[in-house]
């Protein structure tokens, strides 16, 4: 479902135009991951992986659990870590 607004586009002549937007309860319910956008492309050797994977670890590991900043940062890093070593591991029995 789709709502359409008309905000003023170009506020010196009034000109309107008419934009699509997307309901908040469609934003929410969007995917964190989705693998054909945010999929690893070729996964990296398994050292490098997990060399990477313990940089990510130390460099987060003093993160305050009440710096909301820091700890979606290390949430992040995390995450595409784990995703590189996992990718890495399945390569390496696969090979």
């Amino acid at each position: 479902m789709s709502v359409q607004l008309t905000d003023p586009i170009n506020f010196p002549t009034g000109d309107r135009r008419t934009v699509a937007v997307r309901p908040l309860a469609s934003l929410l319910l969007d995917p964190l991951y989705d693998p054909a956008r945010d999929g690893v492309a070729t996964a990296p050797p398994l050292d490098v992986a997990a060399r990477q994977a313990r940089r990510v670890l130390a460099q987060h590991q003093t993160v305050s659990i009440h710096d909301h900043t820091g700890l979606i940062g290390a949430a992040t890093g995390l995450e595409v870590a784990l995703r590189h070593l996992v990718a890495a591991m399945d390569a390496e029995v696969q090979a």
